[in-house]
């Protein structure tokens, strides 16, 4: 029992309660105002950046479309160049079409 009595009497005491202190520089108006300013040029730089890529969609989409234009367009004329029949005439035949050919290059050609 004398081992029972010597735990009875001694209590385990806790270590105090110790709060972190706040820093004092984080208070100070120097950090306060470079908090501000980086809050606010950061703000202004995402309502610019954000205008600046709203104004860039209407320019791609009008290069898409002027794109697909384009193709089209290249599609037709192979499409036309696919019918029309080729010549196999000869170069003097060629010749006539032009309105100031001489005939001294046409008698070269023939």
């Amino acid at each position: 029992m004398a081992s029972a009595v010597r735990n009875v009497g001694t209590h385990r005491t806790h270590p105090p309660l110790v709060f972190p202190q706040p820093d004092p520089h984080t208070n100070a108006p120097k950090p306060q105002v470079a908090r501000w300013s980086a809050l606010g040029l950061g703000l202004v730089y995402g309502f610019w950046h954000n205008s600046s890529l709203h104004k860039a969609i209407p320019v791609k989409e009008a290069q898409h479309v002027y794109n697909h234009k384009v193709d089209l367009i290249n599609q037709a004329k192979a499409a036309y160049a696919k019918k029309q029949p080729t010549s196999g005439g000869s170069r003097s035949l060629l010749l006539f079409r032009y309105i100031h050919c001489d005939l001294s290059a046409v008698a070269l050609v023939i």
